[in-house]
């Protein structure tokens, strides 16, 4: 940020750079706010699945029913706990950062001079605080959106996947032992 710009900024144009900047960083953390709420919806049902393919697995396993459903079912619960590895990191994030500055951050002798440009000063600081703000939160947003279109993409690709894999394991295998 050019801090010499900022200073000869009027004191309006400032007020307006700070608004805008508030809705940016707003947007921002609205924005994963939706993420979050998506993925921890996205967690609820991935948990589900793992947890009924799981207990088919076990279930299969005490009863020694090693078929096409035991495979699949213990590759659906391999791919729904790595989904639910990358939708935790979604919903706890790394770095959260607030709209309001710090008062140490404010409350120091470059900016309360005991002056009429006090308030001015104060003003380019909670700029300048807001543009650190955006800064921060710009990649925890971005690796939040990229986690969360992985998991989709891992969770859709792996099922199709596996599903035509075991589907062919198995046809294969019973066209072997039909002939």
């Amino acid at each position: 940020m050019n801090k010499e710009l900022l200073i000869k900024t009027d004191k309006n144009t400032l007020e307006l750079i700070k608004s805008e900047a508030e809705k940016s960083l707003a947007n921002i953390h609205s924005t994963e706010d939706i993420i979050t709420n998506k993925s921890s919806n996205l967690l609820k049902m991935v948990m589900s699945f793992f947890i009924v393919t799981s207990g088919y697995s076990i279930r299969a396993f005490s009863l020694n029913k090693f078929d096409y459903l035991f495979s699949f079912s213990i590759s659906l619960s391999v791919l729904f706990i790595i989904v639910s590895m990358i939708l935790l990191f979604i919903i706890f994030p790394k770095e959260t950062v607030s709209i309001g500055s710090e008062p140490i951050k404010n409350v120091n002798k470059n900016i309360i001079k005991g002056d009429e440009f006090d308030e001015y000063r104060m003003l380019c600081n909670k700029i300048e605080c807001l543009q650190l703000a955006i800064n921060k939160s710009l990649p925890s947003y971005r690796a939040r959106l990229s986690a969360f279109k992985k998991s989709n993409q891992l969770l859709i690709i792996g099922v199709v996947f596996i599903s035509f894999s075991v589907s062919l394991f198995y046809l294969f295998l019973n066209t072997c032992s039909c002939q």
